[in-house]
């Protein structure tokens, strides 16, 4: 078996966050190159295909350098960064099987 990976529609979150966090200027280039793999640097400026598989590796590093950016509590931020990619796969209807989280929230309102 390979190493660890993720799936790209979740890898895609952190890529596109970092994309943001640098063209803002809330995290510069050198930053970067120091934190990051050449890998990592490579997939920040390419495609992520949702089909895909990621280093899990790359997402922990990137992961943990967005935690950093964002300054707040590590427990606090990957518990929101979980909730808001869970919502947002559900509304994209990426998997079937959580369908049915979208029809119980609405039945709870």
């Amino acid at each position: 078996m390979g190493e660890p990976a993720v799936k790209g529609s979740i890898f895609a979150s952190v890529i596109a966050d970092l994309r943001g966090a640098r063209d803002a200027g809330r995290v510069s280039e050198d930053k970067l190159e120091e934190r990051l793999s050449e890998v990592e640097l490579e997939l920040l400026g390419s495609s992520i295909s949702s089909a895909a598989w990621y280093p899990m590796e790359s997402y922990v590093r990137i992961s943990d350098l967005l935690c950093e950016l964002e300054g707040g509590k590590t427990r606090e931020y990957f518990r929101r960064r979980g909730a808001t990619n869970a919502k947002r796969l559900i509304e994209a209807g990426f998997y079937g099987q959580l369908a049915f989280l979208k029809r119980w929230q609405g039945s709870r309102r």
